[in-house]
């Protein structure tokens, strides 16, 4: 584990798939992410007042194409593997936000 540098190939993969998501989508991803379905009222900087562990993070995960990501909530991070593709990682955060925004009991 560790963090990823901006530049890294799979962080700009990762905001070119946000930009094509739909607000819907975005608020998703944050519910994934933070818990939270929406931002708090005064923007992301929110975060640092709510929760103890402050902004969003992304960090490396452990795996490659056949990982999903994972978050932890109470971090506010991301936990992002190493995909080969931009595809690839478009395909494995809709199937990890689709999968923890249904829930065990609608399974």
């Amino acid at each position: 584990f560790g963090y990823y540098s901006v530049g890294d190939e799979v962080v700009c993969w990762f905001w070119e798939v946000l930009e094509g998501y739909g607000q819907e989508e975005l608020f998703t991803l944050l519910k994934f992410i933070t818990g939270y379905s929406r931002v708090p009222h005064g923007g992301f900087g929110q975060f640092a007042s709510i929760s103890s562990s402050g902004p969003i993070k992304i960090s490396r995960a452990n795996g490659g194409d056949e990982s999903y990501p994972k978050s932890s909530v109470c971090f506010n991070l991301l936990l992002l593997p190493v995909y080969s593709s931009k595809d690839v990682l478009r395909e494995r955060l809709q199937v990890a936000m689709t999968f923890a925004s249904v829930g065990f009991d609608q399974c």
